[in-house]
């Protein structure tokens, strides 16, 4: 595994990948977007999106298989619910 902290969504070289993992980064519509482009395209380009989402308001809600979910508890202060559902989805081909 190879970690790289540059922002890549932005960036105009694109590296070879063939794993891309995202973790609850689908707050803000104007980020998911750009986020979503990048990774659309990085799938079309044959690299594996796997996304672990807690049902953000910007998540996508196309493209994509289920391939789990699970309620998990987290900090009502935070989040403002004792449980919030989180899903593993894959990316497809669209």
């Amino acid at each position: 595994i190879e970690t790289c902290a540059h922002n890549l969504v932005d960036a105009s070289v694109r590296l070879p990948v063939d794993l891309i993992l995202v973790a609850d980064l689908f707050y803000h519509r104007t980020a998911a977007n750009s986020l979503s482009a990048f990774l659309r395209m990085a799938r079309k380009n044959g690299t594996q999106v796997l996304i672990a989402d807690g049902n953000r308001p910007f998540a996508p809600a196309t493209g994509i298989h289920l391939i789990s979910r699970e309620m998990v508890p987290v900090s009502m202060e935070l989040e403002g619910v004792p449980h919030r559902e989180v899903k593993l989805l894959a990316l497809v081909n669209e």
